[in-house]
Formats: C-alpha cells, sequence, structure tokens
C-alpha cells in the first residue's frame, strides 16, 4: 500500500486554499485522508505556506510520493 502527497481545494468560489494531505494511493479523489501536513492560502497580495517539516519528512521517508506539478512546485521553493 502506497501513500501519496496531493492537495485538497477547500474555500469558497474564487477563492480557494488547499490542504496538503496524505492518502492511500488506492482511494481515489474523495478518498479520506490520513495525516494534514500542512496548507497555502493565496491571497491577493501574498502567498502563506505552512508546511510540518517533520511530518512531511516521516511521510517521505516511508515512501509517500508527491502528486501533481503544483505541490512538486511548491515543496520545491519552500524546501
Amino acid at each position: 500500500m502506497g501513500f501519496v502527497l496531493k492537495l485538497r481545494r477547500k474555500g469558497l468560489k474564487k477563492r480557494p486554499y488547499y490542504d496538503i494531505i496524505v492518502t492511500n494511493q488506492t482511494q481515489g479523489f474523495t478518498g479520506k485522508n490520513i495525516c494534514k501536513v500542512g496548507f497555502v492560502r493565496d491571497l491577493d497580495t501574498k502567498v502563506i505556506i505552512y508546511l510540518d517539516r517533520l511530518q512531511l519528512s516521516k511521510w517521505i521517508i516511508r515512501g509517500a510520493v508527491v502528486k501533481g506539478l503544483r505541490l512538486k512546485q511548491i515543496l520545491k521553493y519552500t524546501l
């Protein structure tokens, strides 16, 4: 059973924010998340990114795969 890091969209219409979550690879888009690792909020003037680096490194060591280009870019510029 593999783990996947991905973004989950929340928020209002035209004002989204995203949670960075860990899910099972076998579950679909609406599957339950295992752990919330961080969030991304895109405001009008700035972007707020929060990552729990300890949890993130724990899941990457366990073999979690980053899914999605946007999340790969976020992790590249923040780590």
